[in-house]
C-alpha cells in the first residue's frame, strides 16, 4: 500500500506507526520504493539481517548495522544496475527526441507534450552546435584521471533537461575518464525515488557514479 502511495506522489501530513509498521514508515518517508519488499524476498533469510548470531553478538537478533548502512549501499547497487539495462547514450538520447516527433501525440500526464518535445529538439540541436566550453574547465576535466560514470535521468519533454543536456554532454567528451550514460525518468522510477526534490521527481538529475562500485559520489 506505502509503495503506491509513494508511486503515486500522495504524502499525508502525519504518520501513526507501531513496532514493524514504523520501519515500513521509515522506508515511505524516505521514498524507498520496494525497499520493505526486498528485505522480505531477499534477505529474510540473510543472517545479516535475522540470527541469533546477531542476539549473541549485538544483543538483538536483527543486524541493524546491516539493516541501516551495508542494505542501503546494496539496494542502490541493485537499482542503479537495473536502470543501466537501459540505458542511452548521448548519440542515441537525442534520436530518440528527434523520432518522437514521428507521433501524432506524446502524452505525459494527461498533456500533450509534443509541442514540448519539438521544442527542445530545436535548443539541443542549437547548443550542440554553438556550445563552448570555458578554457579553464576543458582543461579541468581532461586532467581528471580517475574513472567515473555520469547518470542522467532526463526525458525528452523536459526543458530544463533539454538546456542542461548537451552541456553535460560536452563536458563529458573532453574527458577520457568521463563516460556518460542517460536513463528515462518515467522508465526507471525506483532510480528516480531515490534522488527526488522536495517529495517531487525533478530533473534533470545528474548522479556522479563509481563505475565499480556504483557507489553514488553526489548528486
Amino acid at each position: 500500500v506505502l509503495d503506491a502511495l509513494l508511486k503515486g506522489n500522495f504524502f499525508p501530513d502525519k504518520i501513526y506507526a507501531v513496532s514493524a509498521g514504523s520501519c515500513h514508515a521509515c522506508s515511505f518517508l524516505s521514498h524507498q520504493f520496494e525497499r520493505n519488499l526486498q528485505i522480505i524476498t531477499k534477505y529474510a533469510r540473510d543472517s545479516r539481517y535475522i540470527s541469533f548470531r546477531n542476539l549473541f553478538f549485538h544483543g538483538g537478533v536483527f543486524g541493524f548495522k546491516f539493516i541501516f548502512e551495508s542494505y542501503k549501499y546494496i539496494t542502490m547497487k541493485t537499482i542503479i544496475t537495473e536502470s543501466l539495462k537501459k540505458f542511452f547514450t548521448y548519440t542515441e538520447y537525442r534520436e530518440l527526441v528527434t523520432q518522437s516527433l514521428n507521433q501524432d501525440t506524446f502524452i505525459v500526464e494527461g498533456i500533450d507534450a509534443l509541442p514540448y518535445i519539438k521544442m527542445n529538439d530545436q535548443r539541443m540541436k542549437r547548443l550542440d552546435k554553438t556550445l563552448i566550453v570555458p578554457e579553464e574547465i576543458e582543461t579541468f576535466l581532461k586532467e581528471l584521471k580517475q574513472p567515473i560514470l555520469w547518470i542522467v535521468i532526463s526525458e525528452g519533454w523536459c526543458g530544463d533537461a533539454a538546456q542542461a543536456l548537451p552541456v553535460i554532454n560536452k563536458m563529458a567528451e573532453l574527458s577520457d575518464a568521463i563516460e556518460l550514460k542517460i536513463v528515462l525518468r518515467d522508465e526507471n522510477e525506483a532510480l528516480m525515488n531515490q534522488f527526488l526534490t522536495n517529495g517531487g521527481k525533478a530533473i534533470p538529475k545528474l548522479l556522479f557514479v563509481n563505475p565499480e562500485t556504483f557507489e553514488v559520489l553526489a548528486d
